[in-house]
């Protein structure tokens, strides 16, 4: 079992806000088996508000899925980007994928070939 502590400074006089994301990344088999989260007795939870302005899809191939990096798609610009602007995003990403003016997939025409 891993543990996840948040570290909230107890000096400041401003009141802290943490954010904690659970992301599970990979092409396949990527599942995550959360069986309880514990919270301080006196936590004082706030309700999830959406910032429905700032929220976007990012489309991509394996630039944009992080393929070589070592972290895979949390080093990946748009997962970056996302949270830099702290949006809501989907990442639809893997490696070998393109859009063409005939839908998503390889484009035939570029290999001189038609449909």
């Amino acid at each position: 079992m891993n543990r996840l502590y948040v570290d909230l400074d107890s000096e400041t006089s401003r009141p802290q806000t943490s954010v904690v994301r659970l992301n599970v990344e990979w092409w396949q088999n990527n599942r995550i088996d959360l069986r309880s989260i514990a919270i301080n007795s006196d936590a004082n939870l706030l309700p999830y508000k959406s910032r429905a302005l700032c929220s976007y899809l990012s489309m991509g191939d394996f630039l944009s899925a992080g393929q070589f990096l070592p972290e895979g798609v949390d080093q990946a610009w748009p997962f970056l980007v996302g949270g830099q602007f702290k949006a809501e995003h989907v990442i639809v990403a893997q490696p070998g994928t393109a859009l063409t003016d005939e839908g998503i997939g390889p484009s035939l025409r570029a290999a001189g070939t038609r449909p």
